[in-house]
């Protein structure tokens, strides 16, 4: 899946108005008739088309499709920071006396381990 907002070159917090100029100005570049009579030659490797321009612009012109789009963003940038679905061990925690403070065991090897604390406002703080 492309992303939209790279598409149409735009910012993930662009306005739809914004959004919108973009689209408009990259359609009149892109539109087939006109590459037609200019005698461009269409783009050869497929990264800039009329075809995935208006795609992006249908998904992103919609606020309702446009959340969803961002939040399945959000969900594929979570997947590739790291080892989140990786399973942990209860046993292989380390217990320490500062109730606030859980040590995780690194989840790779030659990998640092994480220490979570928990600050008396109840914010998590991730430290190395």
């Amino acid at each position: 899946m492309s992303d939209h907002y790279k598409v149409l070159q735009v910012p993930r917090d662009a306005p739809t108005a914004d959004i919108r100029r973009q689209y408009q100005k990259l359609a009149l570049q892109l539109h087939p008739d006109k590459a037609l009579q200019s005698g461009t030659p269409p783009v050869a490797d497929g990264s800039m088309t009329f075809e995935r321009v208006t795609a992006a612009w249908e998904v992103l012109k919609r606020a309702d499709r446009r959340a969803e789009y961002d939040a399945s963003l959000a969900g594929r940038d979570v997947h590739t920071q790291g080892p989140i679905h990786a399973e942990v061990d209860l046993d292989e925690m380390e217990y320490d006396e500062d109730p606030r403070v859980i040590s995780l065991p690194p989840a790779r090897p030659h990998a640092q381990t994480t220490n979570v604390s928990i600050s008396p406002a109840d914010a998590v703080v991730f430290s190395a």
